[in-house]
This record gives C-alpha cells, structure tokens and sequence, in this order.
C-alpha cells in the first residue's frame, strides 16, 4: 500500500505531470497537442508523462478516429488533486484560482444543472452513473 502511494504521489508531483492533471480538472476531454500547449512541454515528453499517468490508472484514453482524448479514469482523481489544491497557503489557492477562473469545484462543475460551453464537455450524466463519459457519441468524428 505505502509503495504504491509513494508511486502515485510522485506521479502527481512532478510539474508538467501536475499541469496536466490540473488542466483536466475542468472535467473536459483534451487531445495531447491541447495537453502539450497546456503544460508547456513538447508532445514526444508529454507522450511519456501520459503514458505514466495512463498506466498508473489515473487517465482513461477515448480514441475518435484519428484523435485520443484523454479524461481522469474516475471522478475520486479530481477530488485528490482538489483536496491537494486546499492545502496551498491562502495566497497560493488565490493565483490558482486566477489562472483558472472556470474551475471552481469539480462537484459544481459536474451538477445536471451546468451549462455546457463545449462540444467537448462530457455529457450530463443520470443519477447514480459515471460523471466521465466519451466526450462525443459513438461513430462521431471530428
């Protein structure tokens, strides 16, 4: 158990790793040129850190033709990384949420009631099922 927290742990602290699971906190899936742009890294290191992160079981992967969108595998994820955002000193928690107006809490943000601004937004899901989903219907095709 405590080794593969340790494991865990330092997959979420390196820094490009830590921008891309925080860019995914917006409950959006991204493709891993989004992801690149995101974390400020080339696509071939960011290949690797997903890779990681996939085989670690913290990313699920949708392939869309020729595309791959990448999500959080389950909801606990976001809510980690959130308790881990509570942590910073106050000041710390104001820049982050200056960067990153639209995320706010992955709770509210994955209510029914939110309006969804993208066609990559996942869809609102029934009560009592999975908040991920593939960010497009099956057989669609960008």
């Amino acid at each position: 158990m405590e080794d593969h927290f340790s494991h865990i742990a330092s997959l979420i602290g390196d820094p490009v790793r830590g921008r891309v699971l925080w860019t995914l906190m917006d409950g959006k899936a991204y493709t891993a040129t989004e992801l690149a742009i995101q974390a400020d890294t080339s696509r071939p290191n960011l290949s690797m850190h997903l890779k990681k992160l996939s085989d670690a079981g913290l990313l699920n992967v949708e392939v869309q033709g020729r595309h791959r969108y990448y999500t959080f595998s389950r909801p606990e994820i976001a809510y980690a990384l959130e308790a881990m955002a509570n942590l910073l000193p106050a000041r710390e928690r104001v820049k982050c949420r200056d960067r990153s107006a639209s995320r706010t809490s992955w709770s509210s943000r994955t209510s029914r009631g939110r309006a969804r601004n993208s066609r990559r937004d996942p869809p609102v899901p029934a009560p009592g099922t999975s908040r991920l989903k593939p960010p497009f219907p099956a057989g669609f095709d960008r």
